[in-house]
């Protein structure tokens, strides 16, 4: 029953995480910004990951190479700087996450949340 619970709350999270896109300013723009290789190592399909319970969601989040990416099937747009990626909703709206990678685990602050992604 608690991994049930633990699963629940993470779904709800991705779901908030999801529309708290639609609330933010923006500029959109590329993927390429000089920041080495981490734009290229983000690019990928990602499941989330909740500790104790394992994968809770199977290709949770998909970063594509041509700064496309999809949550939850919605389409965004995304660039990588300094540890943060801004995310483009609707190309009017956008977002900032901080985003760390360790080998194949990506974690994602955002709308006060923290989730973990193993890649696919």
């Amino acid at each position: 029953m608690k991994k049930a619970i633990t699963l629940l709350l993470a779904l709800l999270m991705v779901g908030a995480f999801t529309f708290a896109l639609v609330g933010c300013d923006n500029d959109s723009g590329n993927n390429e910004t000089g920041d080495g290789n981490m734009s290229a190592d983000l690019v990928g399909t990602w499941d989330l990951y909740i500790e104790g319970v394992g994968v809770a969601m199977e290709g949770a989040l998909v970063i594509n190479a041509d700064g496309t990416l999809e949550s939850m099937e919605i389409p965004m747009e995304w660039t990588y700087a300094d540890g943060e990626m801004t995310i483009s909703f609707a190309g009017t709206e956008t977002d900032t996450w901080t985003v760390s990678l360790d080998g194949d685990i990506l974690t994602i602050g955002a709308v006060g949340e923290v989730l973990t992604y193993r890649r696919a």
